[in-house]
């Protein structure tokens, strides 16, 4: 059983989600949108995306890619069943998707202390962004930004810069909101295959507030 603090720090109050022209953008107060992490950051992998379409082609990439969609939103549905001390299996689930939520489980339940907020809802006045943070809490005594992943093969530190930068982003978010400080990022990436593995890749929020605020600049001035 994971041991919950009481979320009175952080008001649990849904925000609202629209799209335009493919930006997901959430209402934060009335009449205030703000883009999403996830949206800014896509900037990033613009390229190399659109270099992956054009290699297998459009219809090909469209149906890796709502796999993939698919299979790593079952696998935080699971996680977050879990992590609430209920049962994480849902109807009909894909079962490469139960088996990344087991590569993810054993350390869960070995690290994870203590857990502050699932599916945070967070928002920046200063940066101009907004996300839900898959996971605020305690890894080893440690209070971190945690975010999972799923991948078809290993990843390479220096291809998940993006990850560190939404990390990064959901600290700063919290400490705006909160007043509470977060320093560290830990990202978990599942990895599918003949060899499913877990790779873990911890951060320090300090070193990717600059790449962040960058890049959202860089999106910024894109939208104008």
């Amino acid at each position: 059983m994971f041991k919950h603090e009481p979320p009175y720090l952080l008001k649990y109050e849904p925000l609202s989600v629209t799209y335009d022209k493919g930006t997901r953008y959430y209402e934060v107060e009335p009449g205030v949108v703000y883009p999403s992490m996830t949206s800014v950051l896509s900037i990033l992998s613009r390229d190399s995306i659109g270099k992956w379409k054009a290699r297998v082609g459009e219809k090909k990439a469209e149906s890796i890619s709502r796999r993939a969609m698919n299979r790593g939103n079952e696998v935080h549905q699971l996680c977050e069943n879990f992590l609430n001390n209920e049962s994480p299996f849902i109807k009909g689930e894909m079962p490469d998707a139960v088996e990344l939520f087991n590569i993810l489980k054993t350390p869960l339940m070995k690290h994870l202390n203590r857990v502050y907020h699932i599916e945070a809802p967070l928002y920046s006045m200063e940066l101009g962004i907004a996300g839900r943070a898959d996971l605020i809490g305690e890894w080893m005594g440690v209070p971190v930004i945690l975010d999972f992943k799923t991948a078809s093969r290993p990843k390479k530190e220096e291809w998940i810069s993006n990850y560190y930068m939404q990390g990064a982003g959901y600290s700063k978010m919290y400490e705006e909101m909160t007043g509470i400080k977060i320093e560290h990022i830990l990202i978990l990436v599942a990895v599918a295959g003949d060899k499913p593995k877990l790779q873990m890749f911890p951060a320090a929020v300090k070193d990717w507030v600059g790449p962040l605020k960058d890049t959202i600049k860089r999106y910024n001035d894109e939208m104008v």
